[in-house]
Formats: structure tokens, sequence, C-alpha cells
């Protein structure tokens, strides 16, 4: 029907704007932006191994109105304990999964994505990396704010995002059940309002 065939249309322009995903390439180094996920690091180690990128630099403290490092409750045994912050847990997943600790990079004041962005800049000066190449590795549904965020941060970069399979909300579900479409939408309407706000201060024509 024609009014399904729209509403499909929909679904994919969504899609297309907010899982943003590219084929892993060289690069000076891997941005991993904090959460609770462990399939990030998963992610950003098996790159590392794979000989993407050399550094690897873990940005978080924890969520912005949280206290301390809060795990999932499904979080694997092999990556239990106790963690101060978002960076220390990714700190930890890389370890064990055979990245070597000078190979990572560690930034434990950001609460949320801007911040990641912006504090994973200042750090990457302060020790006169130039970043040419990068990689974002993220959740599927976070990648084009965190895309956003880095773009604007590093906008002399060349930046892709290879996303984490987090198994949950993808872009091949979102729109299936309540929780993901929630999760998405608000994605939309976040990239919506922050992305003029900074996109316009970048062209020097925002309010």
């Amino acid at each position: 029907a024609e009014g399904e065939a729209s509403v499909d249309r929909m679904i994919r322009m969504i899609t297309d704007y907010i899982f943003v995903s590219d084929e892993p390439r060289e690069a000076d180094i891997i941005f991993l932006p904090g959460g609770t996920a462990w399939q990030i690091p998963e992610t950003g180690a098996e790159l590392y191994c794979r000989g993407a990128s050399p550094l690897l630099l873990a940005s978080g403290k924890y969520t912005l109105g949280q206290t301390s490092f809060v795990p999932v409750k499904d979080m694997p045994k092999e990556y239990s304990g106790n963690y101060g912050t978002e960076c220390d847990f990714y700190r930890a997943v890389l370890k064990k999964r055979g990245v070597p600790d000078g190979a990572v990079l560690g930034e434990d004041k950001a609460e949320y994505t801007i911040q990641n962005a912006r504090y994973s800049r200042a750090l990457c000066d302060s020790l006169g990396i130039n970043v040419r190449r990068a990689i974002i590795c993220c959740r599927p549904y976070h990648a084009a704010r965190c895309l956003m965020y880095y773009t604007m941060s590093f906008p002399e970069a060349d930046i892709s995002v290879c996303p984490a399979d987090c198994g949950d909300i993808t872009a091949e579900n979102w729109y299936t059940t309540k929780i993901g479409f929630e999760t998405v939408m608000n994605e939309v309407e976040k990239t919506g309002v922050q992305l003029r706000r900074e996109l316009g201060k970048y062209l020097g024509i925002g309010l």
C-alpha cells in the first residue's frame, strides 16, 4: 500500500541518519566515548589487534546525575569489579582483550557526549597528537551524535564510525519495540537541537 511505502521510507531516512556505520580503515586513533557497554571497548580492542590504529582514547567519568560508575546488570563475569569511572572500566576491558597499557590514553572527567569529544581534543592537543584520521566506537544508535561532536572537536580529521554490536537496539529492529522507538526518536531530537547549536557556532551563523 502507498501509506506503508511512505512509512517505510521515513523509517529508512531516520535509520540512515542515526545509525552511521563505516568500514574499518587505518586511523591515528580510536575514540571510545564513555558508557557501560563492554562491547564498545571490545570493538576498539578488536580494531587495535587488527592493526587499524596504534592508539585508543577511552573517555568518560560516569553518567551525568550519577555519583559513581554503575555497571549494567548483565555484565560478563570476566569484567566484574569495582570501577571508579567509565574510563577505568574501558581500560580494564581493553587490557583483558590484549591491548597494552601504553596504547591506551584515558580521560576521566567527561559526563556526556560533547565533553567526551572536547576533553578528548584537549588531551590530544596536550600530548601533541595530530589526528588526521580517527575511528569512533560507540553504541549503534549513538553514532550520529558521536560523529557530530567529534567532528566539531576535530574538524580537520577524517572520522569514521565503527559501532559496537551491543545486542539490543539496531538499525534493523529499532522501530519494532517501544524502547527502541523511544531511544532512537530521542536521538533524533537531541541531534537536531544540538546540531543546530554546535554547527551554527562552527559556521558562525548560529543564534
